[in-house]
């Protein structure tokens, strides 16, 4: 088995990965990650190559087995620091970072709603 997925709800889930290896970029506990087929393996996405678009956002690391992710909908945050009214893409850095900028598949994210509040968007080509 590659991993364990709970799903508490209709967008969002608890993966349990055992040395899954992940690193939020930054404080706003917010990654854009995929899922690599062979390996099972979770990756930072990278918008530069359609393989590695996102499959899920991780909005927080529990521990060094367990993330939660969710596909669409709104996430809260406390303060986290993206600019309201601005859409948001995954970048070409192949963090699963974010910025205002389209990447090279132009794979937007989410809208700011506040400066709590995400509208996080799942446009993944299937």
């Amino acid at each position: 088995m590659l991993a364990t997925v709970t799903r508490p709800s209709n967008t969002g889930a608890l993966i349990t990965k055992v040395a899954h290896g992940l690193t939020l970029p930054g404080t706003d506990k917010l990654m854009a990650i995929y899922i690599e087929p062979t390996t099972g393996n979770l990756l930072p996405s990278d918008s530069t190559d359609a393989n590695k678009q996102k499959a899920v956002f991780v909005t927080d690391i529990i521990d060094l087995d367990n993330i939660r992710v969710q596909t669409t909908g709104f996430w809260r945050s406390v303060a986290h620091g993206y600019t309201v009214g601005e859409y948001y893409y995954v970048t070409d850095a192949g963090d699963g970072g974010f910025s205002t900028t389209p990447g090279t598949l132009n794979d937007v994210s989410f809208l700011v709603f506040d400066v709590n509040t995400l509208l996080l968007i799942d446009n993944r080509e299937l």
